[in-house]
């Protein structure tokens, strides 16, 4: 069998190495051991060689490609420039996996003021077009699982012939973090190796709530004094959400801790953010609570656990309810400064507490691997076809228009 994947990331150099890149070279690399498997991305340049029994192709133009393959597989996405969407727009016919690693509508609706509904309709027209083409799905928990199940029910893929069987499958991406040792620099180059080094793992984006932790630092450096925080590549490189990082960085010049306790680092590679997330004594997220929190599978939370380092987070989502579940970390109910920076300085000065909770993210990881369900998946791969339905009808803007009508009628 020869799969197909389609990207828009950098899954070639793996320098500007976002979560979606990291979980298709997860998928790549999984289904490698049964099957022939390209991954090609629009991103830079072109060029393609193998790496880890997968093809990797960058630099893609058009789809001309897609006729040598049995199976394509695409990401869910918002975008009409999108490589999904232009697949899915193109007069390609082939037996086609849709990956949705998190609930895209609602971390579209945090991007958006309430006088967005047309641009809200657009993005809406665009995830339901590539549902529309899929002919099983990928989510990564049983959250999630719920969530696709509802989605794809409203566009009747779960309909008389497709009712018996799995149509979705549950892959939580793991990863091993390795990388080379020179690249361990961080006490070396930014840090001293007796400094605590409080870590803020990816950009900020509107989703997240950096502020209460910046607000914390001055609490914490009452007791601990050679605390230093380092938000590591806060700043996205195409530019995106740049209010959210500048309104960081002010606040922390505010306070006079900017650049003495409270670093700022560009975006690094894969490799040297695992070998920088090494060297943490404690990774931090706070999240906005919304139905994103609770749906997302956070990768940025996910690698500082693979190399044992406790985590802080307020979040609902599966991994923070696995922190609590097996005590990898805090998972706080507040988010004020106090409350924070009272976990952290705990933390700190209970160093059996520090080594007990690193020894706990075993577990937390090895829950996450036992929750992998993708026997629909390889089921799906055995005999690939087309869900051949009739889709005129169940359009989910109608649906729910013909819902709202009959809801009047009954008043």
């Amino acid at each position: 069998m020869k799969i197909l994947i389609l990207s828009d990331h950098d899954i070639l150099l793996e320098n500007q190495t976002s979560s979606v890149a990291i979980r298709q070279l997860y998928i790549a690399k999984k289904l490698s051991t049964s099957h022939k498997v390209t991954l090609a991305t629009t991103f830079g340049k072109k060029k393609t060689l193998i790496k880890n029994g997968v093809k990797h192709t960058s630099g893609l133009k058009t789809l001309n490609l897609v006729n040598k393959y049995d199976v394509v597989i695409i990401e869910l996405s918002s975008s009409t420039l999108s490589i999904a969407y232009k697949y899915v727009k193109s007069p390609y016919k082939k037996p086609t996996i849709v990956d949705s690693y998190y609930a895209i509508i609602f971390e579209k609706l945090i991007t958006l003021s309430k006088n967005d509904n047309f641009v809200f309709s657009q993005k809406l027209n665009v995830i339901r077009s590539i549902l529309e083409k899929g002919d099983h799905y990928i989510c990564a928990t049983p959250r999630q699982k719920d969530y696709v199940l509802g989605l794809t029910s409203l566009l009747s893929k779960i309909n008389p012939k497709t009712f018996k069987k799995e149509l979705i499958s549950v892959l939580p991406n793991t990863f091993v973090a390795t990388f080379n040792p020179k690249n361990k620099v961080l006490r070396k180059d930014y840090f001293s190796k007796d400094d605590k080094i409080i870590l803020f793992l990816g950009s900020i984006y509107p989703w997240f709530n950096p502020i209460p932790l910046i607000l914390a630092m001055p609490r914490i450096l009452k007791k601990v004094k050679n605390a230093k925080l380092l938000i590591l590549g806060g700043k996205h490189p195409s530019g995106f959400f740049e209010k959210g990082y500048n309104q960081t960085v002010e606040l922390s010049k505010k306070l006079n801790l900017y650049d003495k306790n409270i670093k700022f680092l560009n975006w690094v590679t894969k490799e040297e953010s695992f070998a920088y997330t090494s060297e943490a004594d404690l990774s931090i997220l706070i999240s906005k609570s919304t139905l994103e929190d609770e749906f997302a599978y956070r990768t940025r939370i996910l690698t500082p656990l693979l190399l044992g380092i406790p985590t802080m987070t307020n979040g609902k989502d599966y991994i923070s309810c696995l922190i609590q579940k097996y005590q990898a970390g805090v998972v706080i109910t507040q988010t004020k400064p106090e409350v924070i920076s009272k976990e952290i300085i705990r933390i700190f000065l209970d160093k059996r507490l520090h080594l007990k909770i690193s020894n706990n993210t075993k577990m937390l990881i090895k829950h996450i691997k036992n929750d992998i369900d993708i026997k629909p998946l390889m089921n799906f791969l055995r005999e690939p076809k087309i869900n051949k339905i009739n889709l005129k009808d169940s359009n989910l803007s109608q649906l729910l228009s013909s819902v709202k009508t009959k809801i009047n009628l009954l008043r």
